[in-house]
């Protein structure tokens, strides 16, 4: 099914999206979510085992972690959902560095 990738941890997400997005051109940014607001408008957050992107395949270093995947999308036009907006650091070959 199409989710969202979520984290708490934020080198996770640095580790992700290195793995998966390199090659995906732009400007990105990691967003804070409130949980209990997104639960509270239907929106399901479920912890699973990591899954693949595309044509890329997981990494084995995650085959005994799970991740939570927020289905049902993000409504960020409603307040308290997002709670807060970092940039995410990338060089010039499209590698995730750092989240401000």
């Amino acid at each position: 099914g199409k989710f969202t990738h979520a984290t708490a941890i934020p080198n996770n997400l640095i580790d992700t999206a290195n793995h998966f997005y390199t090659s995906t051109k732009g400007e990105w940014v990691c967003i804070e979510l409130d949980r209990k607001a997104l639960t509270n408008l239907g929106i399901v957050t479920v912890f699973e085992c990591a899954k693949p992107v595309g044509d890329i395949d997981t990494n084995n270093d995650w085959k005994d972690s799970v991740f939570p995947h927020i289905f049902g999308g993000i409504p960020v036009h409603v307040d308290g959902v997002v709670t807060n907006v970092h940039k995410m650091k990338r060089d010039a070959d499209g590698t995730f560095l750092s989240i401000d």
